[in-house]
């Protein structure tokens, strides 16, 4: 019985360890596809859902500018 326990925490630790860099392999492959940009914000542009100006919010609830 000692044995299982000793095996399912090998199991444990090398699946962590598995999940731990490969999403560190994943995350170091995105960061090599990002690409500066410029941008400029234009604040008076309206957005029209059916005909009527629409108020967007973020995420907080809050009006945007």
């Amino acid at each position: 019985m000692e044995g299982e326990s000793d095996e399912k925490k090998l199991v444990l630790i090398l699946g962590g360890a598995v999940l731990l860099f490969g999403g560190m392999s994943l995350g170091a492959a995105a960061s090599s596809q990002l690409q500066e940009i410029k941008a400029f914000l234009n604040g008076s542009i309206k957005v029209r859902v059916d005909g009527n100006i629409a108020q967007l919010k973020g995420a907080n609830g809050k009006a945007l500018r």
